[in-house]
């Protein structure tokens, strides 16, 4: 009697697998064509700041940026990012590191040439070291300075090769200074989506 029983019960057990799995399947066959919700993207900036103090020859500052970027079909993306700068001169040697997120709306998205703004904020890094001591005129050799930022850019977005590729110019706004000196400065990133 359990025997049988026992031989039904497992019957029972494979068709119902059996029955159950085609739609299981097929599930998995919709959600291998689907469209993922999320996108990847990586976008980076490397470049000399090019000012008058740089064509003289004066200072040199570069500047970078590095970001990993989640993005979804209506325009919405977001992710970590690390930006900075440093440069030097006869005197003194400095950078400033920014490490944080942000936060970008695309209007337009589906668009060639997509507007955008974007918000960030961060905590800096900041160390100027004087490396010519004629010029130290009594003050410490070492400045150090950490505080959090943030900045809103509006922007526009052209792709550059296929969707693969795009090419933002943007203004980035805050109550803090940037390398310029103001309280905006005008930057370019190169994106490359995955």
């Amino acid at each position: 009697m359990k025997n049988s029983f026992i031989i039904k019960f497992y019957i029972f057990a494979v068709i119902l697998l059996a029955v159950n799995s085609q739609p299981c399947f097929a599930q998995n066959v919709n959600k291998q064509n689907a469209t993922p919700f999320f996108t990847h993207s990586i976008g980076v900036q490397f470049n000399p700041y090019l000012d008058q103090s740089f064509f003289n020859g004066d200072i040199k500052k570069y500047v970078f940026a590095g970001r990993y970027i989640f993005e979804n079909k209506e325009g919405i993306s977001f992710g970590p990012e690390f930006s900075g700068n440093y440069g030097h001169n006869d005197a003194l040697r400095w950078h400033t590191i920014n490490l944080g997120a942000f936060f970008r709306y695309t209007f337009l998205h589906k668009k060639k040439v997509r507007p955008f703004v974007e918000a960030s904020a961060y905590y800096q890094w900041n160390q100027m070291k004087v490396i010519d001591n004629t010029y130290d005129n009594g003050r410490e050799n070492e400045i150090k300075n950490h505080k959090f930022g943030y900045y809103v850019a509006p922007g526009i977005s052209f792709p550059l090769y296929k969707r693969k590729l795009t090419l933002d110019f943007f203004v980035k706004c805050s109550t803090d200074t940037f390398l310029n000196g103001r309280n905006f400065i005008p930057s370019i990133r190169i994106v490359y989506h995955f």
